[in-house]
């Protein structure tokens, strides 16, 4: 049920018209006819004193409603199905942004898939406004506080990932797409669909094969993005999911971005390739690096390429194997302990119950001898 709230000592014309009115329904009607005045005149002091009564009005009054009347000719905007196509004006981007707003705003409209992506679509374009106070606005920030998890907002939000990732690309963000691509891959429902990944790795193969074009890889930035990226490749390929792991070759994907490392008419190994394979070395399992190289068809006339990352490769690889031995080593030697102290504890329990125990616990201080030990609580005198 629609409640007007007017805040106290609030006199305008606004107040007056919507005092003459005193059902709900009379008020909803009379808001939006304000509405279209308000928009029509561009009067922003009013613009600025309406909004909070639109956005109490929720869901009473839908946003499409609110929308109809902010475009800037009066169309009909309900029925347009391409937001990019539309011009809107800067009094419905400040109401989609304060109906959303994280404290003052309604919590079923964040939770709202449709408004969501459209207040995202909104923020992307046109990065600055100036909203009805006459202050300017940077938009992204309204984006990033859905799309990026290093605030503390984007828990409010109903947050379409693939989406999310679509507009991150859009307007250049390669750091926060690759955010969102781990969170696809590593996060239900989205590592369970099978559109969601493949939106993911195409976003991912785009990021990789720019990365290369654009740089000669000897910058960090470039070589950290390409990390991100052979990282997520791999986090697809072990995945716990079938599903997953069915959708990506690790050393086609490598084998990809490698042969793009090449320069046209350049018979020996470029930079490039040379940064990248040592990339791949430091980052991929031996298998994938092996498999990668044995698929490279310049692999045999760059031996100095090869060859050290091969070594590189094959040392990390024993080094983790001899780390996965020693874990489970470590863990065979803990069980074992358990087990023998589970043994040692009935075992004294047991030989408790014979008669005589008593006396034959006269050299022993508390009867917990074996315990001690087990627990290396036991003192020796010399």
């Amino acid at each position: 049920m629609f409640c007007l709230l007017l805040p106290f000592g609030w006199i305008s014309s606004l107040s007056v018209f919507l005092m003459r009115h005193t059902t709900p329904k009379a008020m909803l009607s009379a808001l939006l006819v304000h509405l279209f005045e308000v928009t029509r005149d561009g009067n922003k002091a009013e613009q600025g004193r309406i909004l909070p009564l639109l956005v109490s009005a929720y869901p009473d009054m839908q946003p499409w409603q609110v929308r109809k009347a902010a475009f800037m000719d009066h169309g009909n905007a309900r029925d347009s199905t391409k937001t990019e196509e539309r011009i809107f004006s800067d009094f419905y981007y400040s109401y989609l942004s304060y109906l959303l707003d994280p404290e003052e705003g309604n919590e079923g409209a964040r939770r709202d898939h449709s408004l969501v992506e459209e207040w995202c679509q909104l923020s992307i374009s046109d990065h600055q406004f100036k909203d009805t106070s006459g202050g300017t606005v940077d938009k992204l920030n309204n984006f990033h506080s859905v799309a990026s998890k290093k605030g503390d907002d984007w828990v409010l939000y109903h947050r379409d990932l693939p989406m999310l990732m679509d507009l991150s690309m859009e307007i250049g963000d390669i750091e926060l797409a690759l955010d969102l691509a781990t969170e696809i891959i590593t996060q239900p429902p989205h590592c369970h669909n099978s559109n969601d990944l493949l939106r993911a790795l195409l976003h991912l193969r785009f990021i990789g094969e720019s990365t290369i074009q654009s740089s000669d890889l000897a910058d960090r930035h470039s070589l950290q993005v390409l990390r991100r990226t052979i990282l997520n490749f791999n986090m697809m390929a072990t995945s716990k999911l079938e599903s997953a792991r069915k959708s990506i070759s690790m050393s086609e994907e490598l084998i990809r971005l490698l042969e793009s490392c090449a320069k046209p008419d350049v018979l020996r190994t470029t930079e490039r390739e040379q940064a990248f394979v040592t990339l791949v070395a430091e980052n991929a399992s031996p298998k994938d690096v092996i498999t990668t190289l044995a698929k490279w068809n310049r692999s045999n006339a760059a031996s100095v390429t090869v060859m050290p990352a091969l070594r590189s490769s094959l040392t990390w690889g024993a080094r983790g194997g001899v780390q996965k031995e020693l874990s489970g080593a470590l863990m065979r030697i803990r069980q074992a302990r358990g087990h023998d102290r589970h043994v040692m504890m009935k075992d004294t329990h047991d030989w408790q119950h014979f008669p005589g125990h008593k006396q034959a616990l006269s050299g022993v201080a508390d009867g917990r001898i074996w315990q001690k030990l087990m627990s290396g609580d036991a003192r020796i005198k010399k």
